[in-house]
């Protein structure tokens, strides 16, 4: 059976990648906040390899995870460069319907974060943890301002203004950067998961 992969590199700091699954080649030339598209890999148990797109001798990482039959996921590199990690993210299937899914992902280290939005009804989602992926958030279609803060604070991190839900469509905010270097800011990628992405 086969699944459908893309690969999210959020991990500040590393080099150009190259995605290896089973020792077969899935991506090549992934940059820092890089979303490739979906490609179909065989579904089960996987190890999966990362190396520098130039040097592709030892490993930057090593994984292991299980691909879900006829279903979609995301990859996702992140962390400093001396403490890279991967792994899967499933992402919804959803039946028809008039709402909208929205969910939220935190990849920036040693932080939790607090995220906002409304669109007539007010919604808070608190004290996200590294790593941490919270459920599809059920949303009326329209257009849409988040704002991120730090846990259990009034500061602001970053505001994500105006963007659009459809009908029937799911999606997802990631949350990258570092808190303390300049370098590489806490930013945000927002998608469209699943088979119609």
């Amino acid at each position: 059976m086969n699944c459908r992969t893309r690969i999210l590199h959020a991990a500040p700091g590393s080099p150009i990648l190259r995605v290896y699954c089973d020792d077969k080649l899935i991506q090549s030339k992934v940059s820092y906040k890089d979303l490739t598209n979906y490609c179909l890999v065989d579904s089960g148990h996987k190890h999966f390899k990362v190396f520098p797109e130039r040097k592709q001798h030892v490993p930057l990482i090593e994984a292991y995870s299980h691909l879900l039959d006829s279903a979609c996921h995301t990859i996702v590199l992140t962390g400093r460069p001396s403490e890279l990690s991967l792994f899967v993210v499933p992402d919804a299937r959803i039946p028809k319907t008039d709402r909208a899914y929205l969910r939220f992902v935190n990849l920036v280290p040693d932080t939790n974060l607090d995220f906002t939005f409304s669109q007539g009804a007010f919604i808070q989602v608190n004290d996200i943890r590294f790593k941490e992926v919270t459920d599809y958030y059920p949303a009326t279609p329209g257009t849409y301002t988040i704002r991120v803060y730090l846990a259990g604070t009034n500061h602001l991190l970053l505001t994500i203004p105006s963007f659009t839900l459809r009908r029937g469509r799911a999606y997802t905010i990631y949350i990258h950067g570092l808190r303390d270097d300049y370098h590489a800011p806490i930013d945000y990628l927002f998608c469209a998961d699943g088979d119609e992405y």
